[in-house]
Parts: C-alpha cells; structure tokens; sequence
C-alpha cells in the first residue's frame, strides 16, 4: 500500500464541513492539537509528520522551507487540502485575528 492510501484510510470526510477528519494519533492528549502521521520512505526513513501538513504534500505541492500549513476551516483535525494554504507565521497571525480568534480578542471587559 502507498503512502496516498495509508493517509487515506485515516479520514473521515464530514458532509456539512467539508473537513476530512483525522483518525490517527494526535500531537495532544485525546484527540487535541494536531493529527500525526507516520510516513515511511526510503529517502526519509520513518518520521512522524503533522497530518496536514502531509496532506498538504501529497494533494498540492512541496511546502517550502520555513512555511507554515494553515487552516481556511480553523480545525486542526481538518486534513482536507481544499481548506489548507501556506502561509508565514505572520500570514497565520492576521488569519487569526480577522476570524476574531486571537486571544486578547476573547477577553471579557470588567
């Protein structure tokens, strides 16, 4: 089996989203953080990735050194190529902000 179809049998696709969600391991306690995935290759050796960012790799193109992997749909379970795009950590931070998700943006005023 390629590692397409191995990565593959780790989603579920979600009809009202859109999102494929991560089945495998995460990065967090439980099902939080980042979904992992373990590619094998005969360049690599075996190496634990961030599932989207694999996603990102195996459906549109290498991610250049020092970029980022970022959310459209602000699920970090979503593997889903159409709701990834690259961007600097900067590029994540306004992302962030525009959506209202920002912490200082969550305070309660007393």
């Amino acid at each position: 089996m390629d590692i397409k179809e191995r990565f593959e049998q780790k989603c579920e696709p979600v009809t009202e989203t859109g999102c494929w969600i991560w089945t495998g391991c995460y990065s967090g306690k439980g099902r939080t953080g980042y979904g992992l995935f373990h590619t094998k290759t005969v360049k690599t050796g075996a190496k634990m990735k961030k599932a989207h960012r694999v996603s990102y790799e195996l459906y549109k193109e290498e991610i250049p050194e020092g970029m980022l992997v970022c959310h459209k749909c602000d699920n970090p379970a979503c593997v889903n190529p159409d709701h990834l795009f690259l961007g600097s950590h900067i590029d994540n931070m306004k992302d962030m902000i525009s959506k209202g998700r920002a912490h200082f943006q969550n305070k309660k005023e007393n």
